[in-house]
């Protein structure tokens, strides 16, 4: 796979400056994640200084999060793609204020994964996590809404929300619950 077998099909919005992306062209995304995104990247610099802050990645090949496109966005939403690990480098120095993750495959997701300074808003519903880790909001202070629900999550840690002292809004809703354990919505 090179570069010139990516094609990205976008459509810019002015009116509620969003950017959604198309990523096809080829089979299989897994091949080389900085060939797409190289190929992402090159198609949004013309975006740049233009005011557009939100992003929206749709592709059912997507197994990745693409390097260096989210950078100057402060919404980015990528739904419906094969998606099933999310890294700790993913999302960092970004100033995203929402990330929106729902309807995809992911399971796994690493330690301070969403560390990140201005981050209010992160959907992750409608997936397929089953674990959460204490960690996973390191230094997530500013994080007020968190949606969790449709996935398959069985045990909420008494830690998991004590690195997410600004959380207003948190949905549980449609898991596999089976134990909360003591203290856990104690700060």
């Amino acid at each position: 796979i090179s570069a010139k077998d990516v094609i990205v099909n976008c459509d810019y919005q002015k009116k509620l400056e969003i950017y959604s992306c198309y990523v096809t062209g080829f089979n299989e995304l897994r091949e080389d994640n900085r060939i797409v995104s190289a190929a992402i990247g090159n198609h949004l610099d013309k975006y740049v200084n233009n005011g557009v802050s939100s992003l929206i990645i749709e592709n059912q090949n997507l197994t990745f999060i693409p390097e260096n496109i989210h950078k100057v966005f402060e919404n980015l939403e990528i739904h419906r793609t094969a998606l099933t690990k999310l890294g700790k480098n993913d999302f960092s120095e970004l100033d995203l204020r929402v990330i929106d993750l729902s309807h995809n495959r992911i399971k796994v997701i690493m330690p301070g994964t969403f560390s990140t300074p201005k981050l209010k808003t992160l959907s992750l519903n409608d997936n397929e996590i089953e674990e959460l880790n204490d960690k996973m909001f390191e230094h997530s202070s500013t994080l007020a809404t968190l949606d969790l629900s449709n996935n398959k999550i069985k045990v909420l840690n008494r830690n998991f929300l004590r690195n997410i002292p600004a959380l207003e809004r948190f949905n549980m809703q449609n898991n596999q619950l089976i134990r909360l354990e003591e203290k856990t919505f104690e700060f």
